[in-house]
């Protein structure tokens, strides 16, 4: 006898489920770039007034980081690149380091800065993709976001198949209908048994039904003159 195999389709819920997850990803990636735009910008504002920086010395660092990637997580090394520089403002002397993952400057490089006139400590060092971290955002998000639909999509699939599937009933529906269906079947079972127990009696030798009574008996077994008492 052949094994019937039967694979079970995806909950619809589990499609809807993973659909707002992707779309939350791919929202939280847009609003981290637009948040980092908008912390740019506004230091670029704050800083107007141009400055020199001299690098004064470079060093690497070797840092440590966890990542995961494909559900496994793991630890990886990497390099930090840090220059310390130092610029003057209005005859001030101010200090400020710089860290990056790629060897940028060298000592004894000139980088231009701008600072904040009225707070000269605070600087705005140019880097590259500042400002448009969002619009750099909206290809992982628009993926994302593609992503995300289709689930949606299989998930309204599902939901209209299974409702097809289901007359158009709801979940709940159908499964009563299914319980009705079963009891009037048993019910249907019973009635069935007793109309053949019914018509197998029916069956049963016409000497036997003749026993019902005493004449009809004593015909059958060649009958006898009555007795009449004096």
């Amino acid at each position: 006898m052949a094994r019937i195999r039967s694979s079970r389709k995806t909950e619809p819920t589990t499609f809807f489920i993973m659909a707002v997850v992707l779309l939350i990803i791919a929202v939280s990636i847009v609003v981290m770039g637009y948040l980092d735009d908008k912390k740019v910008n506004a230091l670029k504002a704050r800083c107007t007034a141009a400055a020199e920086a001299t690098v004064t010395n470079v060093t690497v660092e070797t840092r440590t980081r966890t990542v995961r990637r494909n559900k496994h997580t793991r630890t990886e090394t990497y390099k930090v690149y840090i220059s310390d520089m130092v610029y003057e403002y209005n005859g001030v002397p101010y200090g400020l380091t710089d860290e990056r993952e790629s060897n940028y400057f060298s000592n004894g490089d000139v980088v231009n800065i701008m600072v904040d006139p009225d707070s000269p400590d605070v600087y705005y060092l140019a880097r590259m993709n500042d400002g448009k971290k969002m619009k750099i955002a909206l290809i992982p998000g628009g993926f994302v976001v593609l992503m995300g639909l289709i689930m949606l999509i299989a998930g309204i699939r599902g939901k209209l198949e299974r409702k097809r599937m289901n007359n158009g009933m709801s979940f709940e529906q159908w499964q009563q209908q299914q319980l009705q269906k079963e009891a009037a079947l048993k019910y249907s079972t019973m009635d069935n048994a007793d109309t053949g127990f019914a018509a197998a009696s029916e069956n049963v030798p016409s000497y036997m039904n003749s026993l019902n009574n005493t004449s009809g008996y004593m015909d059958s077994i060649g009958g006898t003159d009555d007795i009449n008492e004096g």
